[in-house]
């Protein structure tokens, strides 16, 4: 590299950096699976029992390489950076449903299961500059390794519900669900929140008076009421941190406090 160190004052060269086979690089790559599998099996005549599972596992990598030539790459004999980010979420979802009609008008489904959930995000970024040749583009020809970093992040819930639907001649409708829903995101005092709704409902449509109505074909009135949870937080706020990153005491590797913990951060509920 040094005998270009004067190329156009240290400008950009559009054509040298968009060319295929050109001085800087920049690729991405991304591969994904995605899977459900499920099964059911019919214990008794309307009970059945299922257990459904579904995986995301995405893999991504980019690599980025300005040369030592000329443009962002010049006074560092080159600059490279290469990322690498794993994520795999997983959902596991095991419910026991029972439907069941009697007498001709009366109709019941019953639900009750268990749900988990995990997902896990690993990453890796690593620069380096210092490149002793134009064609020597990986990191493991850097002279000057100058950055290296590393992060793992995960959160789980987990849930135990139930659900009850009754309607009758599939005129009135009543129907109610309960919840109760862990998640990782919260502190361990109040990690776990129950929740719940209920509903009516009534199909004028299908009454007498409505019968002979050619105007009106469909016409429900519906009303429900319950408490819902919302989890859409950061995956440790709850823990006390200390950080080590860039951190030194006397000339000795340190930590100094990072964040406060909360044993008693919980679900946000609304109705």
């Amino acid at each position: 590299y040094d005998g270009h160190k004067g190329f156009l004052m240290g400008g950009n060269n559009p054509v040298g950096s968009l060319a295929e086979d050109g001085d800087d690089v920049q690729t991405w790559t991304m591969n994904r699976i995605l899977d459900n599998v499920s099964l059911s099996y019919e214990i008794v005549d309307g009970l059945q029992i299922r257990s459904a599972w579904a995986f995301d596992l995405l893999s991504y990598n980019e690599f980025y390489f300005r040369n030592g030539r000329y443009g962002d790459g010049r006074n560092l004999n080159g600059l490279g950076t290469e990322s690498t980010r794993n994520i795999l979420n997983w959902i596991g979802t095991q419910p026991l449903n029972y439907n069941k009609s009697f007498d001709g008008v009366h109709n019941m489904t019953l639900l009750a299961g268990y749900e988990s959930q995990k997902s896990t995000t690993r990453s890796v970024i690593t620069t380096g500059n210092d490149f002793a040749h134009p064609s020597l583009r990986t990191l493991a020809s850097a002279a000057e390794p100058n950055s290296i970093s590393s992060t793992l992040t995960e959160f789980a819930f987990t849930s135990v519900f139930a659900r009850a639907n009754y309607n009758y001649a599939e005129k009135y409708f009543l129907s109610g669900s309960v919840r109760n829903d862990g998640s990782s995101r919260f502190g361990a005092n109040s990690r776990f929140g129950t929740f719940w709704s209920v509903g009516v409902a009534w199909r004028l449509d299908q009454e007498a008076f409505l019968q002979a109505n050619s105007f009106i074909t469909a016409l429900k009135l519906r009303a429900s009421y319950g408490v819902l949870g919302n989890a859409g937080i950061g995956n440790y706020e709850h823990i006390g941190t200390i950080n080590f990153s860039g951190i030194d005491y006397d000339g000795n590797p340190g930590g100094a406090p990072g964040q406060i913990g909360n044993p008693d951060l919980t679900w946000e509920k609304s109705t």
